[in-house]
């Protein structure tokens, strides 16, 4: 591997025993890790700029997603046939999971640190350095709503039935 680059492991694991069932060793940092929705497929965000698709039944790898920055996190859509991206290089992306094809880049004006897809997959929640979150309609990449925090936003998330919408934000401004 590169000297420059750590090498990093996505593992695989039993929940009920802790017994380690697959890994694979790759080059970069790995930042997190999401199974699609019927368990077949692992994301995996790497600090290389990639976005890597690795077969669960397998582990090998089926796709691979380049982007111009670091990778920090991604969504699989509820249906799994769309995988959204976070990155450092100012934009979230969705991919459509069975070609690797970019469909929308969706831009801010800093770091993309967390996208989620809401829980009938029509919303995606991404939350930046840039201080705000943004809505995107998922059919169109269009944005809908910027919701704009006193400091950077590090994550997103929708409730469970959709209709909220936490955040969790570095907010520094001084109160007088």
């Amino acid at each position: 591997g590169d000297a420059r680059r750590p090498n990093s492991e996505v593992g695989l694991f039993e929940a009920a025993t802790g017994k380690k069932l697959n890994s694979v060793v790759q080059n970069g940092l790995v930042q997190s890790a999401a199974f699609s929705p019927d368990g077949s497929l692992i994301a995996a965000a790497f600090s290389d700029n990639t976005a890597r698709l690795f077969n669960v039944s397998t582990y090998k790898e089926e796709i691979r997603l380049v982007h111009e920055g670091s990778v920090q996190n991604s969504d699989f859509s509820p249906d799994g046939r769309l995988l959204a991206t976070a990155s450092d290089d100012n934009a979230a992306r969705i991919y459509e999971v069975a070609t690797g094809k970019e469909l929308f880049r969706l831009q801010h004006q800093g770091l993309v640190k967390t996208v989620s897809f809401s829980p009938n997959g029509a919303l995606l929640a991404t939350a930046s350095a840039d201080k705000t979150v943004r809505l995107f309609g998922v059919a169109t990449g269009n944005e809908l709503i910027q919701l704009t925090h006193a400091g950077g936003v590090r994550s997103a998330l929708f409730s469970p039935d959709g209709r909220l919408l936490a955040t969790a934000s570095e907010e520094n401004a001084a109160q007088i």
